[in-house]
This record gives C-alpha cells, sequence and structure tokens, in this order.
C-alpha cells in the first residue's frame, strides 16, 4: 500500500440556509482530499491534524468512522474546532471567513510516508501548523518523496496578495505536483508584474505538473514545457465547496494508483489529460451538493461519464 500524509486543518464547513438555519458539513481541505483518496483501494491515505473535544469534533470524528478513513493521526485536544463559516452566491461560488481553533496547534510528528500532499488553507499562517508543515516539507526533500502542493488561497485569512505569493513561491520551488486556482496562479502573476490569465510563465516549471483550475471553465494542464486543456462537464451547480479538493484528491488517487513511482518524465501528456478528465468531472459533480466530503462522488458515477 501506498502511504499518503496530509497534514493540515479538518474544521466544519458552516452554511446558511433561506430560513437562516445553520447546516454543519465536515470539511478542510487536507481532510477532503483524504477522503478522495480514501475511495482508491491501492492507497493508504492519512489525515495528520487536531480537533476540539467539542460537538463540531464529534461530527468530524462520526464522518471517519462512517466512511472507514484511519484515525491513527488524528488528535483531540481542548481547544475549540476550526469552523468556516461559507457564504454562496447565486452561481454556487464561494467565500469564506474562518473561526480558527484546534487546527493552528498541530506540532510535527516524525512519520514515515512514500508521499507527503500539502494543501492546507491555513498553514501558511504560521504558528505550530506552519512549522510543522515546513518540517514535514523538509523530511520528503531530504527522502526524495513525491510532494504534491495546492495553497488554497482564502482572501480572509491574507489581506496582501504579494506576501501571500511571496510564502507560496518557495513550495511551488520544491514541489512536483501542483495544483492552483486561477486567482492563485494570477496573484503570483500579478506579483511578478507579469499580465493576468498569461499562464505561460508557468511553462518556466518544465519539470513539474501544474493545474490551474478554471471552474466550470475547466483546467489548464502545464507538462514539459507545454500547456494543455481540459473541459468541464456541465451541471447544475450549487456549492463550489469542495470541487478543487475533489480535483485533486480523484486526479492523485487514480495516478498514483497506477504510476507511482514512476516519474512526470516517463508520463506521457495523454495520459495525463485522460485522468485529468476524469478528476473534472468528479469536481463537477461535486458542485451539485452542498458540502465537501459528502458531496464528492464514488468512482462508478465518475466512469459513466466519458
Amino acid at each position: 500500500m501506498i502511504k499518503i500524509i496530509l497534514p493540515g486543518e479538518a474544521l466544519i464547513d458552516q452554511f446558511k440556509n433561506s430560513d437562516n438555519s445553520i447546516i454543519d458539513k465536515v470539511g478542510g481541505a487536507p481532510l477532503n482530499v483524504t477522503f478522495a483518496l480514501s475511495k482508491f483501494k491501492e492507497l493508504s491515505p492519512y489525515f495528520v491534524g487536531i480537533i476540539g473535544n467539542d460537538k463540531y469534533a464529534n461530527l468530524i470524528e462520526d464522518d471517519f468512522n462512517k466512511y472507514h478513513m484511519s484515525k491513527k493521526y488524528l488528535q483531540n485536544k481542548d481547544v475549540k474546532t476550526t469552523l468556516a463559516k461559507v457564504t454562496l452566491d447565486n452561481d454556487g461560488e464561494r467565500s469564506f471567513t474562518f473561526e480558527r481553533g484546534a487546527d493552528e496547534t498541530l506540532e510535527f510528528e516524525d512519520i514515515d510516508f512514500d508521499i507527503l500532499v500539502l494543501t492546507s488553507a491555513t498553514a501558511m499562517l504560521g504558528g505550530s501548523l506552519g512549522h510543522s508543515y515546513d518540517k514535514y516539507l523538509e523530511k520528503a526533500l531530504k527522502q526524495n518523496k513525491l510532494i504534491v502542493f495546492d495553497p488554497n488561497y482564502r482572501n480572509s485569512l491574507y489581506f496582501d496578495t504579494n506576501e501571500f505569493a511571496k510564502k507560496i513561491l518557495p513550495y511551488i520551488d520544491k514541489s512536483n505536483i501542483i495544483k492552483l486556482s486561477s486567482e492563485e496562479a494570477n496573484i503570483i502573476l500579478r506579483y511578478k508584474n507579469l499580465d493576468s490569465n498569461d499562464f505561460s510563465f508557468f511553462k518556466n516549471y518544465s519539470d513539474k505538473l501544474i493545474f490551474i483550475t478554471m471552474g466550470s471553465k475547466g483546467v489548464k494542464i502545464i507538462l514539459h514545457g507545454r500547456i494543455y486543456q481540459v473541459d468541464s462537464i456541465k451541471v447544475n451547480q450549487i456549492d463550489s465547496t469542495g470541487a478543487g479538493d475533489a480535483f485533486l484528491g480523484y486526479f492523485l488517487g487514480y495516478f498514483i494508483s497506477r504510476f507511482f513511482p514512476k516519474s512526470l518524465k516517463e508520463i506521457d501528456s495523454e495520459i495525463v489529460l485522460t485522468i485529468a478528465r476524469k478528476a473534472s468531472i468528479a469536481a463537477a459533480l461535486t458542485t451539485t451538493k452542498t458540502g465537501s466530503i459528502s458531496a464528492m462522488p464514488e468512482i462508478i458515477e465518475i466512469e459513466k461519464i466519458k
């Protein structure tokens, strides 16, 4: 089994109904990706993080049990569980405000692993979680492990986009597979004083596989110094929360289970495009329901769509 660790936050996404009642959904990017990876029997994904000892922590643990995810590296502390209050616009696009809690208290644990997936939205804020993030990255680099990075920018957490760009660029430099939203890619382009949406800059990372996700417009793929496009499918989007995590999780699931430990140099671009199409379908289907983990499709649902 291929062991994958995903340090970061598990939290509760809170949605407000039209009658002002609150719906609580389990989420957090690292946990969402862990869940997607758990659908692939060849993989052993482990979420690494901290939740509280409150009713929200109970909801998170219930999902771990319900979906048979390992709790080996899930810890509880007497700190409130992190909350993300989600606002949806008329098109189902989401924005967040955070009430941080237990996630930021994560301390480094010397864990053996095959693949490191860094997708935390809060790790770049520093503190104990940020320090742990850096330590996991350092270990992966020393041991020549596959490193996956998704910065998961949240505008409510970072008021200076240039500071955000400065923080994430070293991670991009050190990672093998990177997923950026078009918003994140444009933050980098502005920081570099380049034109928005001119993604040709990312061709400079010729030794990496880079995805730039664009919601309903699909995904740009940069591989071997070339840019490719994979379109999404048409769906009735209700909530885009977790769509990017679904794309990354299902892509990695298909890709790693079939081709690990081959290097990116050995992988034909057509294979990547085929898998990215499946991941795009998974992401689109995730947007047709509210929430993240509970909205992600089964593999059989993805395979039915061509």
